[in-house]
């Protein structure tokens, strides 16, 4: 779910900011957030709409996961653009 998906990116913006630019640290973010929906493939839902699926919802991502991982996209293409 979306909640727990900004928590692990918020956790890993946390855990690299020391020292570092903002493109570096949204970069390690991306890169969780992308992993994040690899994850929830495996996943069956338990939540939202597609709980209504049950086990068919094995091998989908997670749509609030995915959109967390496009939002963190964007920042980050913004951040490489004024850099």
């Amino acid at each position: 779910d979306i909640l727990n998906e900004l928590e692990v990116l918020a956790d890993e913006g946390i855990t690299s900011t020391n020292n570092d630019n903002i493109q570096n640290v949204l970069k390690l973010v991306v890169a969780a957030a992308e992993n994040g929906v690899e994850t929830t493939k495996n996943i069956v839902a338990t939540k939202g709409r597609a709980s209504y699926l049950g086990e068919r919802s094995l091998g989908h991502q997670d749509p609030g996961a995915t959109s967390c991982m496009l939002i963190f996209r964007a920042l980050l293409e913004v951040a490489m653009k004024y850099d």
